[in-house]
């Protein structure tokens, strides 16, 4: 159930409708491409892209049920912080190899971040890839401010237009949004176009045949936790 409602919250901020009216513009000025004098003239999208976007995470809920669940409580001097679009996808274990994607809900690596207040964070992830707390402990205690600083670097730098804090931390919020701010992201969804090996068996060469990638860019968050350890060896990756 809590699995659930991540999913579908994520689907509904302002941020996630933003994406979505982005990326159906994108693929579809891909698609037709050369039917149009100037595509970038028109806007596509959909009336209701939240609506939209509901629909499909709804669909994709059942791919994050074999990720694990814990509370992270935070024991610091330092709050953790939020945002307009606190729900964070990364992948830790891809980071670096961004040239597509790595944060899908059925990507193995996935970590899903979601603050409560300044004290406590769910977390979700995979079990294959990270190890994290005692196995039968559903609560982690982060003691050190150098776990909860990357932890609010993730809200940064997913945030749509606003970060919200405890009050009295505004000095230490300012000073990280100096460094942090200018590793957001340019763009909000990508779309790549994979030709056909041989273009001469293409009976219409003038139109778009191949496969077009959409995915969601990745952090750069170079995200680093003592409390969470990747596997040397992921499970999913065993012989």
């Amino acid at each position: 159930m809590l699995s659930h409602f991540i999913v579908l919250q994520a689907a509904r901020t302002s941020y996630e409708a933003d994406a979505m009216a982005e990326s159906t513009d994108k693929l579809f000025k891909t698609i037709y491409r050369g039917q149009f004098d100037d595509p970038d003239q028109y806007e596509i999208g959909f009336e209701d892209p939240v609506l939209m976007s509901l629909q499909v995470a709804s669909r994709m809920v059942p791919a994050v049920y074999d990720l694990k669940i814990k509370l992270l409580r935070n024991n610091s001097g330092l709050g953790l912080i939020t945002s307009d679009n606190p729900i964070v996808r990364h992948n830790q274990h891809f980071e670096g190899n961004e040239h597509a994607g790595h944060t899908g809900l059925g990507q193995a690596g996935l970590q899903i971040f979601l603050p409560l207040s300044p004290k406590y964070l769910i977390l979700l992830y995979d079990t294959q890839t990270y190890k994290l707390g005692e196995k039968n402990c559903r609560v982690v205690t982060i003691s050190s401010s150098d776990d909860v600083a990357p932890l609010n670097e993730l809200q940064w730098l997913n945030a749509h237009e606003n970060v919200y804090f405890r009050e009295g931390e505004e000095a230490s919020v300012h000073a990280q949004a100096l460094r942090v701010v200018r590793r957001r992201r340019d763009e909000k969804t990508s779309v790549k176009e994979h030709p056909l090996a041989d273009r001469e068996l293409d009976p219409e060469p003038e139109t778009t045949r191949g496969l077009l990638h959409e995915f969601r860019p990745g952090l750069d968050a170079r995200l680093k936790l003592g409390f969470m350890k990747i596997r040397r060896r992921p499970k999913h990756q065993a012989a």
